[in-house]
Protein backbone atom coordinates (compact mmCIF):
# COMPACT_ATOMS: atom_id res chain seq x y z
CA UNK A 1 0.00 0.00 0.00
CA UNK A 2 1.06 3.54 -0.50
CA UNK A 3 0.20 6.04 2.03
CA UNK A 4 0.54 10.07 1.09
CA UNK A 5 -1.10 12.61 3.50
CA UNK A 6 -5.10 11.81 3.24
CA UNK A 7 -4.48 8.71 0.61
CA UNK A 8 -3.85 5.55 0.82
CA UNK A 9 -4.10 3.05 -2.46
CA UNK A 10 -2.68 0.02 -3.85
CA UNK A 11 0.63 0.18 -5.59
CA UNK A 12 -1.58 -1.05 -8.61
CA UNK A 13 -3.73 1.62 -8.14
CA UNK A 14 -1.03 3.97 -7.94
CA UNK A 15 0.34 2.47 -11.52
CA UNK A 16 -3.23 2.42 -13.08
CA UNK A 17 -3.23 6.68 -12.54
CA UNK A 18 0.45 6.70 -14.09
CA UNK A 19 -0.38 4.39 -17.28
CA UNK A 20 -3.79 6.36 -18.18
CA UNK A 21 -2.01 9.87 -17.84
CA UNK A 22 1.38 9.06 -19.45
CA UNK A 23 1.98 9.39 -22.89
CA UNK A 24 3.16 6.05 -25.24
CA UNK A 25 7.08 6.90 -25.59
CA UNK A 26 7.94 7.37 -21.74
CA UNK A 27 5.47 4.67 -21.12
CA UNK A 28 7.07 1.89 -23.50
CA UNK A 29 10.74 3.61 -22.47
CA UNK A 30 9.83 2.65 -18.95
CA UNK A 31 8.32 -0.75 -19.79
CA UNK A 32 11.56 -1.82 -21.62
CA UNK A 33 14.45 -0.38 -19.31
CA UNK A 34 12.31 -2.26 -16.33
CA UNK A 35 12.34 -5.89 -18.43
CA UNK A 36 15.93 -4.75 -18.91
CA UNK A 37 16.94 -4.31 -15.17
CA UNK A 38 14.88 -7.24 -14.20
CA UNK A 39 16.55 -9.33 -16.45
CA UNK A 40 19.79 -7.80 -15.35
CA UNK A 41 19.03 -8.83 -12.17
CA UNK A 42 18.19 -12.36 -12.85
CA UNK A 43 20.96 -13.28 -14.42
CA UNK A 44 23.28 -11.89 -12.07
CA UNK A 45 21.28 -14.00 -9.46
CA UNK A 46 21.79 -17.27 -11.63
CA UNK A 47 25.59 -16.29 -12.83
CA UNK A 48 26.48 -15.34 -9.40
CA UNK A 49 25.39 -18.71 -7.82
CA UNK A 50 26.40 -20.44 -10.31
CA UNK A 51 23.54 -22.05 -12.33
CA UNK A 52 24.68 -20.76 -15.46
CA UNK A 53 27.94 -19.78 -17.08
CA UNK A 54 28.43 -16.50 -19.09
CA UNK A 55 28.50 -16.01 -22.57
CA UNK A 56 28.30 -12.98 -24.43
CA UNK A 57 26.33 -14.58 -27.46
CA UNK A 58 23.56 -15.52 -25.03
CA UNK A 59 22.98 -12.52 -22.29
CA UNK A 60 22.75 -10.05 -25.36
CA UNK A 61 20.53 -12.54 -27.51
CA UNK A 62 18.29 -12.89 -24.08
CA UNK A 63 18.64 -9.10 -23.24
CA UNK A 64 17.20 -7.68 -26.51
CA UNK A 65 14.72 -10.20 -26.33
CA UNK A 66 13.57 -8.62 -22.94
CA UNK A 67 14.21 -5.74 -23.66
CA UNK A 68 11.79 -5.42 -26.71
CA UNK A 69 9.11 -7.87 -24.73
CA UNK A 70 8.81 -4.33 -22.96
CA UNK A 71 6.82 -3.14 -25.70
CA UNK A 72 3.35 -5.45 -26.30
CA UNK A 73 4.17 -5.26 -22.46
CA UNK A 74 2.91 -1.78 -21.79
CA UNK A 75 0.23 -1.93 -24.74
CA UNK A 76 -1.37 -4.56 -22.90
CA UNK A 77 -0.98 -2.99 -19.24
CA UNK A 78 -2.45 -0.05 -21.18
CA UNK A 79 -5.64 -2.00 -22.15
CA UNK A 80 -6.30 -3.38 -19.01
CA UNK A 81 -6.51 -0.02 -17.37
CA UNK A 82 -8.85 1.10 -19.99
CA UNK A 83 -11.20 -2.03 -19.84
CA UNK A 84 -11.21 -1.14 -15.97
CA UNK A 85 -12.22 2.41 -16.43
CA UNK A 86 -14.91 1.09 -18.64
CA UNK A 87 -16.26 -1.63 -16.54
CA UNK A 88 -15.22 -1.04 -13.02
CA UNK A 89 -14.23 -4.41 -12.65
CA UNK A 90 -10.93 -6.00 -12.05
CA UNK A 91 -10.04 -8.17 -15.54
CA UNK A 92 -6.41 -9.59 -15.50
CA UNK A 93 -5.03 -9.27 -19.25
CA UNK A 94 -2.07 -8.72 -18.34
CA UNK A 95 -1.54 -11.48 -16.63
CA UNK A 96 -3.40 -13.98 -19.18
CA UNK A 97 -1.18 -12.55 -21.75
CA UNK A 98 2.21 -11.82 -20.38
CA UNK A 99 2.81 -14.82 -18.62
CA UNK A 100 2.50 -17.29 -20.88
CA UNK A 101 5.42 -15.45 -22.59
CA UNK A 102 7.37 -15.11 -19.69
CA UNK A 103 7.14 -18.65 -19.66
CA UNK A 104 8.24 -18.55 -23.58
CA UNK A 105 10.95 -16.35 -22.22
CA UNK A 106 12.31 -18.22 -19.44
CA UNK A 107 11.80 -21.69 -21.08
CA UNK A 108 14.09 -20.52 -24.04
CA UNK A 109 16.42 -19.03 -21.70
CA UNK A 110 16.92 -22.29 -18.97
CA UNK A 111 17.18 -24.64 -22.03
CA UNK A 112 19.95 -22.54 -23.77
CA UNK A 113 21.74 -22.48 -20.54
CA UNK A 114 21.09 -25.87 -19.11
CA UNK A 115 20.41 -28.48 -20.96
CA UNK A 116 23.58 -29.05 -23.60
CA UNK A 117 24.98 -28.99 -19.79
CA UNK A 118 22.64 -31.76 -17.96
CA UNK A 119 22.70 -34.20 -20.40
CA UNK A 120 26.19 -33.85 -20.78
CA UNK A 121 26.29 -34.71 -17.67
CA UNK A 122 23.20 -37.32 -17.08
CA UNK A 123 23.50 -39.09 -20.17
CA UNK A 124 20.89 -41.63 -20.17
CA UNK A 125 19.82 -41.61 -17.30
CA UNK A 126 17.70 -38.18 -17.61
CA UNK A 127 14.34 -38.82 -19.26
CA UNK A 128 13.06 -35.76 -21.90
CA UNK A 129 10.10 -35.63 -19.88
CA UNK A 130 11.65 -35.21 -16.59
CA UNK A 131 13.79 -32.36 -18.17
CA UNK A 132 10.41 -30.34 -19.92
CA UNK A 133 8.76 -30.60 -16.60
CA UNK A 134 11.63 -29.54 -14.51
CA UNK A 135 12.29 -26.33 -17.35
CA UNK A 136 8.65 -25.59 -17.36
CA UNK A 137 8.35 -25.50 -12.91
CA UNK A 138 11.21 -23.41 -13.02
CA UNK A 139 10.70 -21.20 -15.88
CA UNK A 140 7.29 -20.71 -14.16
CA UNK A 141 8.67 -20.01 -10.41
CA UNK A 142 10.68 -17.36 -12.38
CA UNK A 143 8.17 -15.80 -14.19
CA UNK A 144 5.81 -15.12 -11.41
CA UNK A 145 8.93 -13.53 -9.54
CA UNK A 146 9.81 -11.59 -12.87
CA UNK A 147 6.68 -10.24 -13.68
CA UNK A 148 6.50 -9.01 -9.53
CA UNK A 149 9.86 -6.87 -9.58
CA UNK A 150 9.19 -5.41 -13.10
CA UNK A 151 5.71 -4.11 -12.04
CA UNK A 152 7.69 -2.55 -9.04
CA UNK A 153 10.23 -0.95 -11.15
CA UNK A 154 8.10 0.38 -13.95
CA UNK A 155 5.77 2.23 -11.37
CA UNK A 156 9.01 3.89 -10.52
CA UNK A 157 10.24 4.41 -13.64
CA UNK A 158 7.17 5.28 -14.94
CA UNK A 159 6.78 8.32 -12.60
CA UNK A 160 10.35 9.54 -13.08
CA UNK A 161 9.51 9.51 -17.24
CA UNK A 162 6.67 10.37 -17.36
CA UNK A 163 6.81 13.65 -14.88
CA UNK A 164 3.57 12.72 -13.52
CA UNK A 165 2.54 12.08 -9.93
CA UNK A 166 0.28 9.42 -8.84
CA UNK A 167 -1.02 11.36 -5.90
CA UNK A 168 -2.22 14.30 -7.81
CA UNK A 169 -4.98 12.15 -9.87
CA UNK A 170 -5.48 9.92 -6.94
CA UNK A 171 -6.06 12.82 -4.62
CA UNK A 172 -8.26 14.31 -7.33
CA UNK A 173 -10.58 10.75 -7.84
CA UNK A 174 -10.59 11.23 -4.22
CA UNK A 175 -12.51 14.91 -3.99
CA UNK A 176 -14.48 14.30 -6.94
CA UNK A 177 -15.95 11.21 -4.76
CA UNK A 178 -16.43 13.22 -2.04
CA UNK A 179 -17.68 15.66 -3.90
CA UNK A 180 -20.61 13.24 -5.77
CA UNK A 181 -21.54 12.43 -2.33
CA UNK A 182 -22.08 15.83 -0.59
CA UNK A 183 -23.76 16.67 -3.79
CA UNK A 184 -26.47 14.65 -3.41
CA UNK A 185 -27.01 15.19 0.37
CA UNK A 186 -27.04 18.55 -0.05
CA UNK A 187 -29.64 18.28 -3.13
CA UNK A 188 -31.62 15.52 -1.29
CA UNK A 189 -32.07 17.65 2.10
CA UNK A 190 -31.25 21.26 0.74
CA UNK A 191 -28.36 21.72 2.99
CA UNK A 192 -25.96 24.79 1.37
CA UNK A 193 -22.56 23.34 -0.54
CA UNK A 194 -19.69 25.25 -1.42
CA UNK A 195 -16.23 24.54 -3.69
CA UNK A 196 -13.40 27.55 -2.79
CA UNK A 197 -10.83 27.10 -5.52
CA UNK A 198 -6.96 28.60 -5.26
CA UNK A 199 -4.41 29.12 -7.54
CA UNK A 200 -0.72 30.14 -6.15
CA UNK A 201 1.59 31.69 -8.10
CA UNK A 202 4.55 32.21 -6.77
CA UNK A 203 7.23 35.10 -7.81
CA UNK A 204 10.89 36.13 -7.07
CA UNK A 205 11.28 32.85 -4.32
CA UNK A 206 14.96 31.14 -4.51
CA UNK A 207 13.84 27.90 -2.98
CA UNK A 208 11.51 24.91 -3.65
CA UNK A 209 8.05 26.08 -4.94
CA UNK A 210 7.03 22.84 -4.43
CA UNK A 211 7.94 22.71 -1.36
CA UNK A 212 7.01 25.64 -0.19
CA UNK A 213 3.04 24.80 -1.78
CA UNK A 214 3.34 21.97 0.36
CA UNK A 215 3.29 23.75 3.35
CA UNK A 216 1.23 26.11 2.71
CA UNK A 217 -1.59 22.54 1.81
CA UNK A 218 -0.46 21.41 5.38
CA UNK A 219 -1.37 24.79 6.59
CA UNK A 220 -4.58 25.24 5.24
CA UNK A 221 -5.27 21.99 5.73
CA UNK A 222 -5.10 22.02 9.82
CA UNK A 223 -7.38 24.80 9.67
CA UNK A 224 -9.78 23.42 8.36
CA UNK A 225 -12.66 21.39 9.94
CA UNK A 226 -13.36 17.49 9.37
CA UNK A 227 -16.17 17.69 7.31
CA UNK A 228 -14.13 19.99 5.35
CA UNK A 229 -12.37 18.63 2.12
CA UNK A 230 -9.00 19.91 0.52
CA UNK A 231 -7.09 18.03 -2.36
CA UNK A 232 -4.54 19.51 -5.28
CA UNK A 233 -6.23 19.46 -8.53
CA UNK A 234 -4.47 18.95 -11.24
CA UNK A 235 -1.48 20.69 -10.45
CA UNK A 236 0.66 21.19 -7.05
CA UNK A 237 -0.15 25.18 -7.04
CA UNK A 238 -3.87 24.69 -7.39
CA UNK A 239 -6.27 24.06 -4.19
CA UNK A 240 -10.14 22.82 -3.93
CA UNK A 241 -12.32 23.08 -0.95
CA UNK A 242 -14.84 21.56 -0.26
CA UNK A 243 -17.21 22.53 2.41
CA UNK A 244 -20.96 22.40 3.59
CA UNK A 245 -21.43 26.08 3.85
CA UNK A 246 -23.27 28.96 1.67
CA UNK A 247 -21.31 30.66 -0.82
CA UNK A 248 -21.22 33.78 1.53
CA UNK A 249 -19.65 31.78 4.59
CA UNK A 250 -16.95 30.33 1.54
CA UNK A 251 -16.03 34.13 0.91
CA UNK A 252 -15.18 34.21 4.71
CA UNK A 253 -13.05 30.66 4.10
CA UNK A 254 -11.50 32.25 1.29
CA UNK A 255 -10.61 35.44 3.30
CA UNK A 256 -9.08 33.28 6.36
CA UNK A 257 -7.11 31.40 3.44
CA UNK A 258 -5.42 34.48 2.45
CA UNK A 259 -4.54 35.85 6.18
CA UNK A 260 -3.17 32.28 6.94
CA UNK A 261 -0.81 32.99 3.74
CA UNK A 262 -0.17 36.52 5.12
CA UNK A 263 0.88 35.24 8.68
CA UNK A 264 3.16 32.58 6.81
CA UNK A 265 4.89 35.02 4.73
CA UNK A 266 5.01 37.85 7.47
CA UNK A 267 6.09 35.60 10.69
CA UNK A 268 8.47 32.92 8.77
CA UNK A 269 9.68 35.96 6.88
CA UNK A 270 9.39 33.60 3.95
CA UNK A 271 10.73 35.73 0.77
CA UNK A 272 8.26 35.38 -1.74
CA UNK A 273 5.35 37.11 -3.57
CA UNK A 274 2.37 35.41 -3.61
CA UNK A 275 -0.03 35.62 -6.12
CA UNK A 276 -3.71 34.57 -5.05
CA UNK A 277 -6.44 33.81 -7.60
CA UNK A 278 -9.64 32.55 -6.22
CA UNK A 279 -12.70 30.99 -7.41
CA UNK A 280 -16.67 29.88 -4.66
CA UNK A 281 -19.17 28.34 -6.47
CA UNK A 282 -22.32 27.25 -4.21
CA UNK A 283 -25.09 24.80 -4.53
CA UNK A 284 -28.20 26.60 -6.16
CA UNK A 285 -31.48 25.34 -7.33
CA UNK A 286 -30.52 25.56 -10.74
CA UNK A 287 -27.26 23.27 -10.49
CA UNK A 288 -27.44 19.92 -12.74
CA UNK A 289 -24.27 18.46 -11.59
CA UNK A 290 -21.50 18.45 -8.84
CA UNK A 291 -19.50 19.43 -12.23
CA UNK A 292 -20.92 22.96 -12.47
CA UNK A 293 -19.47 23.38 -9.00
CA UNK A 294 -15.66 22.29 -10.58
CA UNK A 295 -16.00 25.50 -13.48
CA UNK A 296 -13.76 28.57 -11.40
CA UNK A 297 -13.97 32.23 -12.85
CA UNK A 298 -10.88 33.20 -10.76
CA UNK A 299 -13.02 36.81 -10.30
CA UNK A 300 -10.69 37.57 -7.30
CA UNK A 301 -6.94 38.35 -7.47
CA UNK A 302 -4.76 39.23 -3.87
CA UNK A 303 -0.77 39.83 -3.90
CA UNK A 304 0.57 38.70 -0.71
CA UNK A 305 4.36 40.87 -0.38
CA UNK A 306 7.24 40.02 1.61
CA UNK A 307 8.04 42.41 3.89
CA UNK A 308 11.94 41.26 3.96
CA UNK A 309 13.02 42.13 0.55
CA UNK A 310 13.82 39.24 -1.75
CA UNK A 311 17.29 38.68 -2.38
CA UNK A 312 17.79 38.05 -6.45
Amino acid sequence: MLTRKNIRISRAEALKYLFLEAHAVPGILAACISNLVVFGIVFGILYLGRFIQYSNEGFIVSAIFFLLFGIPQYFIKKQEFLLYEKTTSDIFLFDIFTLPLYLLLFGGLFTYYFVPDWISKNSGQTSVLTIVVTIFIVALIFSYVFNTIWKLVDFYLLGLFSGKDWFLMAEKDHFINVLAMRFQEAKRYSVPLSVVVIRLEIQRFNGSQKRLLDQIYRKISISLREIDTISHFNAWNVFYLLSPITQAAAKGMLDRMVRILQEMVNVRGIQADIIVESSVSAIRAETQTEFDLLQPNFSERVEVKSPVPVSK
